[in-house]
């Protein structure tokens, strides 16, 4: 066989994995109703929850876990608006501040203003950068290779929530275009418990979606 030439694979098997691969959007446009606290429950414990053998659904390098999910809520039924981090160890929500700080997120996003702060939550993505760093400073590149685990470990948390926010119909989206000094500064105000060398790696805006065709 020709080493170039093209190998037909096997037919697709359809599974639910596939199906909800097949639903997954980018969706930019939210509903005025908001999201139910349930429905916020199921979203945070596949992005960041544990498995029955208490181990994290999220790999991660050395299963340090570092990064954490800080939730700004504004339209989620039964909860009072305002900034929480989920605890994946006890399942719970640790209120940080109170109040709808949903416009102020969506004024450090550097072209997404206007739609996201119609969001019912946005969920922060945030890794201990520096702390990362520290721990495989002896990989190459030196100093640096904690931030490659830490972008990896951000993705497979927006692609758990995409799936999952899929799996109940709502909306999701990630935004990476914001003003990093403007939202760190937010964040250490939002969720003064999480430690000081957290760094936001990404936004994921959640609503109940409009039809639209999505990305």
């Amino acid at each position: 066989m020709s080493q170039n030439k093209q190998l037909a694979l096997p037919g697709a098997t359809v599974t639910p994995l596939t199906e909800l691969l097949e639903k997954r959007r980018s969706t930019r446009t939210f509903a005025e109703a908001g999201i139910q606290m349930t429905e916020l429950a199921h979203l945070l414990r596949a992005a960041v929850g544990l498995r029955t053998d208490r181990g994290s659904v999220v790999p991660s390098a050395h299963s340090l876990s570092l990064l954490s999910v800080g939730i700004v809520a504004g339209g989620v039924e039964n909860l009072r608006p305002g900034s929480y981090v989920y605890l994946p160890g006890t399942d719970a929500l640790v209120c940080e501040t109170v109040g709808d700080h949903r416009n102020e997120v969506a004024s450090a996003t550097l072209v997404d203003q206007n739609w996201s702060a119609r969001a019912s939550v946005f969920l922060l993505i945030t890794a201990q950068v520096e702390t990362l760093n520290d721990h495989f400073a002896e990989q190459p590149p030196l100093g640096r290779r904690g931030e490659r685990y830490a972008l990896l470990e951000a993705g497979h948390i927006s692609q758990n929530t995409y799936l999952a926010a899929a799996e109940l119909g709502l909306g999701a989206v990630l935004i990476a275009g914001f003003r990093d000094e403007e939202l760190s500064l937010l964040s250490a105000t939002l969720f003064p418990s999480l430690p000081p060398d957290s760094q936001v790696l990404g936004i994921i805006a959640l609503g109940r979606a409009v039809k639209n065709p999505g990305s």
